[in-house]
């Protein structure tokens, strides 16, 4: 992929494919993450290098069943899955770095999933990002949020702006294929 393709990939959903276990990652072929931003570092002989930001938290669910028990224990028996490590994120975002160019990625995008749930996304960081800098109970009355009621949208907007998660719906979504 070259940084065009990679700079496409923000706000997509990502599956990873079997060749991500040649990468030293915590996770597995058939677990999903939301591509949060793309960055590049260029490096001094022309090459350069992609820093994906992958967000797990919408897949957490789903992904266990894609987790294998490769960690060790204390014991010295690999029974652990990379959620039950010190290494899972706790803001569940995780980073992976790739070379830029024709080099093997990984993933592939799950464009049906990338469609449904970005625009709900996309709704609840906005009203994240205006809890910060409105009084949140006047968000929450109603005064600047855009949609309905009874919308999704509305669902998504009033818990970015408690400062909950995404409603469940929307986490309903991201499982379907």
């Amino acid at each position: 992929m070259y940084k065009s393709d990679f700079e496409a990939l923000k706000g997509k959903v990502v599956r990873f494919t079997e060749v991500i276990e040649s990468f030293e990652v915590g996770f597995d072929p058939g677990m999903r993450a939301v591509v949060k931003s793309v960055s590049f570092d260029d490096h001094s002989d022309g090459s350069a290098s992609a820093r994906l930001e992958l967000d797990f938290s919408m897949f957490e669910e789903t992904n266990k069943e894609f987790g294998k028990n490769t960690y060790y224990d204390s014991e010295g028996t690999p029974r652990l899955y990379w959620w039950e490590t010190q290494f899972y994120p706790k803001d569940k975002v995780e980073e992976l770095w790739l070379a830029v160019g024709n080099y093997p990625v990984g993933f592939e995008v799950v464009p049906e999933l990338s469609d449904k749930v970005i625009r709900y996304l996309g709704v609840y960081e906005a009203a994240q990002r205006l809890r910060e800098v409105y009084e949140p109970k006047s968000l929450l009355e109603g005064v600047l949020n855009p949609f309905t009621n009874d919308s999704l949208e509305h669902k998504c907007w009033t818990a970015g702006i408690a400062g909950q998660n995404l409603p469940s719906e929307v986490y309903d979504l991201a499982q379907e294929e």
